[in-house]
């Protein structure tokens, strides 16, 4: 990493600490989200549901290759569309959530060394 330049900066090219201090970020943004929005939680119990009920979903949630092409009903396609709508809702509320915990933390950072 050495010579690198900020905008070339990015999550691939990141020591195992930093990796890990995302992570926890990610964890503290879905934890905050959980006691904190209903509408976040239900996005969670309905895309549990339908994992439950179609297990070829979870195993496209959990990044397991199918066992050949998938041949889906219209129902099995629909709960698919569906599953993918969430996840998409998913990431936009913790995208939204991590956005502002970061502008927080950076906020109480520049506060702690008198640059606010």
């Amino acid at each position: 990493m050495e010579g690198m330049k900020l905008k070339d900066f990015t999550i691939y090219d990141t020591p195992l600490w930093l990796g890990r201090l995302l992570e926890e970020q990610e964890e503290r943004c879905q934890r905050e989200l959980k006691g904190a929005s209903k509408a976040y939680n239900e996005i969670l119990e309905e895309s549990r549901k339908l994992m439950d009920k179609y297990p070829f979903i979870e195993d496209i949630a959990d990044n397991n290759e199918p066992q050949g092409p998938l041949k889906l009903s219209g129902e099995e396609a629909e709960a698919l569309t569906r599953f993918m709508y969430l996840e998409g809702e998913r990431r936009s509320w913790e995208g939204a959530e991590l956005y502002l915990m970061e502008c927080h933390d950076t906020l109480g950072l520049l506060q702690l060394v008198d640059m606010l």
